[in-house]
This record gives C-alpha cells, sequence and structure tokens, in this order.
C-alpha cells in the first residue's frame, strides 16, 4: 500500500514539474494559469467584442459591436475614445481607412461609408447593399473590395462616397471572409477554398439588366433591406454587375 502511495506522489510530482517548466503555474486561488506573455508587454486596452481594426496617423478605428469607435492612440500607453458612430444595423466586422473615410463591413447589412474628418463625431454619408454577408474590406484608389462571404469578393466604386456602387465582383468556390490589396492584385481568404488572388480588369460599360441577371432580386434585398440568400450565402447565385474579375492563380 504504501509504495503504491509513493508511485502515485512520485507521478503527481512528476506532472507538476512538466507543467511549472511549460510555462504553467498556480494563481493565488490555487488555479493554473499560463505566463501572459513572453518578449511582449501589455501597453493599453480599451472596449470590449473588438472584431475589426484599422489605423490612421495618431487614431485607431475599431468596430465595438454595432458602432465604429474611434480612438486616440497618440499615446499607446493611454488609449482614450475620441467618438464613435450611430448604431449601424449589423455587426461591424471589417473596416478600412482611406483618407477622410472609413469603410466598414457590416455583415449582413452591407458596406457602409462613414465621415471621420472630425474624430469627435464620425457620421455614416453612403451604404451599398451587397448581395451576401460583408465580412472584410481593403480600399485601393477609387474602390472598395469587400469579402461578402457567399457572394464572393465585390468590388464597390468610391469616387462618390456619398453613392457607391459596384463595378466587378467575382463568385469565389468557398466563403470570402477577408481581403487584402496591393497592387493590381486581390488576395481573398476564402475558407475552404483557401487563398484565392485576383485582379480586378476595370469597369466596364454599365449593361440592362436582366432577369436571368438576378436583378429582381437583387433590388428585392436593397428594399427589404434583408439577405435574399437563404441559405446565408452559402449557395452559388448570379450577381449583376458591370466589372470583371479575373483569377490569377489557376487552382
Amino acid at each position: 500500500m504504501k509504495r503504491w502511495r509513493f508511485a502515485l506522489l512520485a507521478v503527481l510530482a512528476a506532472l507538476m514539474g512538466g507543467l511549472l517548466g511549460s510555462g504553467w503555474g498556480l494563481s493565488p486561488g490555487g488555479q493554473a494559469a499560463r505566463a501572459a506573455g513572453q518578449n511582449v508587454e501589455l501597453v493599453g486596452q480599451i472596449g470590449g467584442a473588438v472584431l475589426a481594426v484599422a489605423v490612421q496617423g495618431g487614431y485607431a478605428y475599431i468596430g465595438v459591436g454595432p458602432r465604429l469607435a474611434v480612438v486616440d492612440v497618440s499615446n499607446p500607453a493611454a488609449p482614450r475614445k475620441a467618438g464613435e458612430s450611430g448604431v449601424l444595423p449589423g455587426l461591424v466586422e471589417g473596416v478600412a481607412v482611406s483618407g477622410a473615410y472609413a469603410y466598414v463591413a457590416d455583415g449582413w447589412d452591407g458596406l457602409w461609408v462613414i465621415d471621420i474628418s472630425n474624430p469627435a463625431a464620425p457620421r455614416e454619408v453612403g451604404f451599398y447593399a451587397t448581395p451576401g454577408s460583408a465580412r472584410g474590406v481593403a480600399v485601393s484608389g477609387a474602390y472598395a473590395y469587400v469579402a461578402d462571404w457567399g457572394a464572393g469578393l465585390r468590388v464597390i466604386a468610391i469616387s462618390n462616397p456619398a453613392a457607391p456602387r459596384e463595378v466587378g465582383f467575382y463568385d469565389t468556390p468557398g466563403v470570402a471572409s477577408g481581403v487584402a490589396v496591393s497592387g493590381a492584385y486581390a488576395y481573398v481568404a476564402d475558407g475552404e477554398g483557401g487563398l484565392v488572388i485576383l485582379r480586378f480588369t476595370g469597369a466596364g460599360p454599365t449593361p440592362t439588366p436582366t432577369p436571368t441577371q438576378g436583378s429582381v432580386v437583387s433590388e428585392a434585398r436593397r428594399d427589404i433591406g434583408m439577405p435574399y440568400n437563404t441559405d446565408r450565402g452559402c449557395g452559388r447565385k448570379i450577381y449583376p454587375s458591370s466589372g470583371r474579375m479575373r483569377r490569377a492563380v489557376p487552382w
């Protein structure tokens, strides 16, 4: 019996030694706690449930629930909220900033354009109802590239921030959840579709919409403000567009 107890104590001691050696210890309350960091220290923190962030100048633009908050980060050790937008219809899932405007991917409620020229009072100035669920956004020149979940990548002209309009799209094989743009290429995080690399070849003349292009359904989605993809954007649809996208890598 004693031998069994000694063996058990030896096993427990070995386990505790392994935990401590791997960076785990005991908190004052007696529960296991992992080291907070290594070679990185906490400088500041603000807000909660933040799903998106972009930085320009001395400000960070963060999505806090259904609002875009502007945070003064000129002193990284003491970030402070400078202002916030009104309540948007969906959660802020992505944000990009260019000049005096922030572009917000607002989930099933499309792309919102917000004037941030006054950090204390950002205000909504434009909106485009994408056909899917806007999960990510990147801006390059006069275009916003929206990762639109089951509706792929949408290219939105933003030369007039008050009236953004779609000029191109590519229906990716997976679900587009993130996008980055560099030069002539858009890099789309496409879920099970992997990394999809696309090139926008330019906006052509606006075609006359026909029912086979899904124009009736698209307009109904804008009118009632609800996604018409009943499978929550995972199905393959036909969407109207005047632009062209080409896949740069033949995967």
